[in-house]
């Protein structure tokens, strides 16, 4: 009988320093989630920059950026060699969807990057001018 109450109490304290470890590791767990949730990103504040249909455009193209909030931004086109060629826009817009039309024949057939670029995004992407 004396061996029985000294293995029960044994698995009771055994039992007890289990939850204390569990208690403990979901803490740091549900800890880790919370920081993690806190550094997910904000969709709301990126713009997004459309491609077009085709890699090879020509003539007057459109290009469409859309917004969530009002956001200031600079769009632009850049050679290959990644220098500035010509600024289409460069200011603040509000909520929505903009369209920026450009006419391609003031540059030679090549390769081009068109870049948006805000206060914490950058967007750039290669497309290429084929005018006949």
């Amino acid at each position: 009988m004396f061996f029985l109450a000294l293995d029960v109490a044994r698995f009771i304290t055994n039992a007890a320093w289990a939850s204390l470890a569990l208690i403990v590791i979901l803490i740091i767990y549900f800890r880790v989630l919370r920081r993690i949730k806190k550094k997910q990103v904000d969709h709301d504040s990126y713009v997004r920059l459309k491609s077009f249909n085709t890699d090879e455009i020509s003539g007057e193209v459109q290009m469409y950026v859309e917004l969530d909030q009002q956001k200031t931004f600079q769009l632009y086109w850049k050679n290959k060699s990644n220098e500035d060629i010509l600024i289409i826009f460069d200011g603040t817009k509000k909520k929505g969807g903009h369209i920026f039309t450009f006419d391609t024949k003031q540059l030679q057939n090549g390769f081009y990057f068109y870049e948006l670029t805000t206060d914490n995004q950058k967007i750039s992407k290669l497309v290429e001018v084929r005018n006949h």
